[in-house]
């Protein structure tokens, strides 16, 4: 009796477990890294930041989408007592036809396989593989930068600034200019640390109703996920 319930009760995990693993097959998970280093001329010579971010791309079954993930954070240059600038994981190019949101910056800058039917090609595996395994670098123009800010206020997330790359003199003075951003795919690990540049953005802020109240596409509306994404 015993033996049959035990079964009965083992059949449906045994299934579900063989279902996963069919699934896992079919639709993998691969992943690649990238480095994104960025230079700021300042009257005090060179300061320069860079972030390791790694994205997952999973194989989707046709007609979905949303395979992809993040695990990494925001670049910080820090310009000592001028603050610090943070290059977000949040989409600020304004070029056309270059993504420089964190899980597509790489596809835009490095040409891939375009075959049709697939995406514009990024997910294909080959395209994966030479990601992950071979060491691509290029310039990243200041129109094709991520979104970049700055808070006046160290301790008030509400005083976050865009900065604009085209024009950092507007947000630190003369002397302060963009000079170079290097993007290249790596092995090394991914980087953390950037929490420790930031202000709190609890609720003893008030962060969160100010926010509420802040029009999508007004730069300023940015939230935790555009400084980090940690591993799930």
């Amino acid at each position: 009796m015993l033996k049959r319930v035990a079964i009965i009760v083992a059949t449906p995990l045994l299934i579900l477990i063989g279902l996963k693993a069919c699934w896992s097959i079919a639709f993998p998970t691969n992943s690649f890294r990238y480095k994104l280093t960025v230079e700021v001329n300042t009257p005090d010579g060179v300061k320069s930041g860079f972030s390791v971010v790694e994205v997952f791309e999973t194989k989707q079954p046709r007609g979905f989408s949303g395979g992809m993930r993040i695990v990494g954070e925001a670049v910080t240059v820090d310009l000592g007592a001028r603050g610090q600038i943070f290059v977000l994981l949040k989409n600020g190019s304004r070029q056309e036809g270059f993504n420089s949101e964190p899980g597509s910056i790489v596809y835009s800058a490095f040409p891939r396989d375009s075959r049709p039917g697939h995406r514009g090609g990024e997910a294909l595996p080959e395209n994966l593989k030479r990601y992950r395994d071979e060491h691509l670098v290029a310039p990243l123009r200041p129109e094709q930068m991520p979104l970049m800010v700055r808070f006046l206020d160290p301790r008030d997330p509400k005083t976050v600034s865009r900065v604009d790359p085209t024009n950092i003199a507007a947000s630190f003075g003369p002397g302060y200019s963009f000079k170079s951003a290097t993007l290249e795919t790596t092995r090394a690990p991914v980087t953390v640390g950037v929490q420790r540049y930031l202000p709190s953005f609890g609720p003893e802020t008030g962060f969160g109703e100010w926010l509420n109240k802040m029009p999508l596409w007004d730069p300023r509306a940015i939230g935790t996920a555009d400084f980090w994404r940690r591993a799930q």
